[in-house]
């Protein structure tokens, strides 16, 4: 089968990680999958660029992107337009579209794209739901359930100036309308919001997990994990990564301050692993305790031995869909604690691969953490569960199979 895959990177974030992998996999199965993408950085030979013409791609995000601040968001990106045309959708026999939101692509190609083969739309948040925002209508709005308008947080990303949001949202009701497509979320949580989203009313909706190649992400001895990164052995390591530390819904500042309330007999015995960008404000305020950071980490190799080298993966996150690094943690042997929101408690089962907080307590995320760092048994036997979960849940060769199933039964509807 010829699949194409398009979204705004094929690296960096949850999504486009999430994207290139499943591509992979199927590309692994023997399936002709590629990627179109608007900023490329991987060397994979089937990925490329949509659009390379200087021209297309200034006037997109010259004008494009003021147009998107205002309000009016991916009403224009000229460059997306002759994305039909391109030779690799030209012989495709299914699109898959990922994240659409990131000023790269215009809504109104969409029913261009259906219009020849079949449409799956995977979403990795809900700003398909909403008038302009992607990840605060999981847990501070719900307007997007009525038609948005009134909009109580425009800062909110991607942010926007004019509140469009009720014109925007009966906008995307309307080009729904006239694309026949299907809707897959990696999260039972998510496939849950799009259900109950009006602007999805006849649109299937399917659930498909994220996976991970488990022979990638696998335990290895954490003696040797540690050794590697130079990491202390006489230590409780608890590690904690994202793109950016410093966005506020991935709850640094709700982990500062479960860490420096942690009991002093297991705060002593501690090392803080970071992993990502922009640390600076968060080891500011863990300045008492030893914290070593690894920095942005791309290479799957090196990130799985920080997860091995761990004794725990820590999620403070407020908002999520359907967690990569949670998935990645538990297949290299590494309990998580999270707090309970979206798509986590889909991948941790309360007491038996981690601990789920309450959403927003630091003190129920420092209880956590500490029960799980002074409970070396119960965390082995977390490991094992964990690791036989994602084996069984979440293989990326899994998740593959279920969207050639699905493909198919599009492919077989379409004729």
């Amino acid at each position: 089968m010829r699949i194409v895959h398009i979204n705004y990177l094929d690296h960096y974030g949850g999504a486009a990680i999430a994207a290139r992998r499943l591509h992979q996999a199927m590309r692994r199965a023997g399936h002709d999958s590629r990627m179109l993408v608007w900023s490329k950085y991987t060397d994979d030979p089937n990925i490329d660029l949509f659009e390379r013409r200087a021209f297309w791609r200034g006037l997109s995000q010259l004008v494009g992107k003021r147009l998107d601040a205002w309000g009016l968001q991916y009403l224009f990106h000229p460059a997306s337009m002759r994305l039909p045309e391109h030779p690799w959708l030209k012989e495709a026999d299914v699109v898959n579209l990922h994240q659409f939101h990131g000023g790269y692509l215009d809504l109104n190609l969409l029913p261009r794209l259906a219009r020849t083969r079949p449409l799956v739309w995977t979403m990795h948040d809900l700003w398909a739901a909403t008038g302009h925002c992607a990840i605060a209508a999981y847990y501070r709005c719900d307007r997007w359930q009525t038609g948005c308008g009134r909009c109580p947080d425009l800062r909110a990303y991607p942010a926007v100036r004019r509140d469009l949001t009720g014109r925007m949202w009966r906008l995307k009701q309307r080009i729904y309308a006239r694309t026949p497509m299907a809707v897959v979320t990696p999260s039972r949580w998510l496939a849950t919001r799009y259900e109950q989203s009006p602007l999805f009313d006849s649109v299937p909706v399917h659930h498909i997990a994220n996976g991970v190649d488990i022979h990638r992400f696998r335990p290895i001895p954490k003696a040797s994990a540690r050794e590697a990164l130079g990491l202390p052995y006489d230590k409780r390591i608890l590690m904690f990564g994202a793109a950016s530390l410093a966005e506020p819904d991935k709850g640094a500042a709700l982990l500062a301050d479960a860490l420096t309330s942690l009991p002093s007999l297991v705060r002593d015995d501690l090392c803080i692993l970071l992993l990502g960008t922009r640390q600076e404000r968060l080891q500011a305020s863990l300045q008492a305790l030893d914290v070593r950071t690894l920095g942005p980490v791309q290479n799957e190799a090196l990130l799985a031995i920080a997860y091995a080298a761990a004794d725990l993966f820590v999620l403070p996150s407020l908002a999520e869909n359907l967690p990569n690094m949670l998935i990645e943690s538990l297949a290299c042997g590494t309990p998580c604690v999270a707090f309970d929101v979206g798509g986590c408690r889909e991948i941790i089962e309360h007491g038996r691969t981690g601990y789920l907080a309450r959403p927003g307590d630091a003190t129920d995320l420092a209880h956590g953490i500490a029960t799980l760092l002074q409970d070396d048994n119960g965390r082995a036997n977390m490991a094992q569960m964990g690791l036989a979960k994602v084996r069984e849940q979440y293989d990326v060769d899994r998740q593959a199979h279920e969207y050639l199933l699905l493909y198919e039964r599009r492919l077989g509807q379409r004729n």
